[in-house]
């Protein structure tokens, strides 16, 4: 079976992890002065890693022979895949919801 896992953000400018706060998660905006600007920036472009609970479920799957991809976004190619699991949280439900919302709407290539 070819699975895509989708791990989404919404667009913004301050960093999100679906992983803290007890897997609720979080979104470090440290203000808007010129200093806590930077820093928002700084955190955002340099601290990245996919939720665990994704990777585990990969590590999974794949030991079971199944054909795994890990994306940001939607891939062009999105209806090729038989299966999609969505990493989602409540930092980012929105952007998941609207997601899905697509994904149902693929229709499959066979």
């Amino acid at each position: 079976m070819k699975i895509l896992v989708l791990d989404l953000y919404p667009t913004n400018s301050y960093r999100i992890s679906k992983d803290q706060n007890g897997g609720y998660g979080t979104g470090n905006n440290y203000g808007k002065s010129i200093f806590t600007k930077f820093l928002n920036v700084l955190v955002n472009r340099s601290i990245e890693f996919p939720p665990l609970f994704s990777v585990q479920v990969m590590g999974e799957l794949k030991k079971h022979g199944h054909e795994l991809e890990y994306s940001k976004e939607i891939p062009k190619d999105a209806s090729n895949f038989d299966l999609f699991i969505v990493a989602s949280s409540i930092v980012s439900f929105e952007t998941d919801i609207d997601a899905i919302k697509i994904l149902t709407k693929l229709e499959k290539n066979t």
